[in-house]
């Protein structure tokens, strides 16, 4: 028994993390559904289980405590609009974090010291907000997939926000040498995409600017599943390794 348990674990473990590790947030979550949903949800193993993803995988959050660094990458899944943690222990310090969707982090400095932050967001942001200012964005690939970020730091007590600027993309803009086609437009359960170059992701959002869809397609030609989307106007993000571009598709 106390082998299957551990391997048990483990397995679950690893699978977590490695989802989120990915960027895929969606099926992430649906496996902690399922684990929480087992039987065996009251070994010890399991709530380590589901803390640890909760941290590591949904909040995004590493730590390098020598350093006094923490970085951040939320993954949150489409049904949850922000998920926070106070008290968070890096190294001898501690944060408050609150992620706001995939867009907006918020940390506070609970410490002494102060604390380095390297924020980040999965896409490409030439720029992001830092307490409402716009400031250049740093890119680089994590496990694979395009994040943008920028390094501060911030001071005992104090608090910092950093976002992404959602209304610096406008409908139809395309980055250089890019080049993209939806069809069909309007479309009925799916439409497809073809692009000059490869498309890391795309985001789909309603009028409001929330975020219904996101996938990581690291192609140039694919399909998008849309046959339980309401019908109606949707805003389409394209990221890619020559920037962003916007587009806008009907959905019947």
């Amino acid at each position: 028994h106390a082998t299957f348990l551990l391997f048990f674990s483990i397995l679950m473990y690893l699978r977590k993390l490695n989802y989120f590790k990915y960027n895929r947030p969606e099926r992430g979550w649906a496996m902690m559904n399922n684990i929480y949903e087992d039987a065996r949800r009251n070994y010890p193993e399991i709530s380590f289980v589901l803390v640890q993803n909760c941290i590591a995988g949904i909040m995004g959050v590493d730590a390098f405590a020598p350093q006094n660094l923490v970085m951040t990458t939320p993954e949150l899944p489409g049904e949850i609009n922000w998920v926070e943690v106070d008290s968070l222990k890096i190294g001898g310090q501690y944060v408050d974090l609150k992620h706001e969707k995939n867009y907006k982090t918020t940390l506070t400095n609970k410490s002494d010291n102060p604390m380095n932050w390297n924020a980040g967001f999965y896409g490409y942001y030439s720029s992001l907000l830092y307490n409402g200012e716009i400031v250049p964005a740093a890119q680089t690939f994590l496990n694979g997939c395009e994040r943008s970020f920028i390094e501060t730091t911030v001071n005992p007590g104090e608090t910092a926000v950093v976002e992404v600027d959602t209304t610096t993309i406008s409908v139809d803009e395309q980055a250089p040498e890019q080049k993209l086609r939806l069809f069909p437009n309007p479309a009925g359960e799916r439409f497809f995409v073809e692009a000059s170059v490869k498309v890391h992701y795309l985001e789909i959002f309603d009028l409001t600017g929330v975020l219904i869809k996101r996938i990581v397609a690291d192609k140039d030609v694919f399909a998008v599943d849309v046959s339980n989307f309401v019908p109606g106007v949707y805003l389409l993000k394209f990221g890619t390794g020559e920037g962003i571009s916007a587009k806008r598709i009907i959905i019947r």
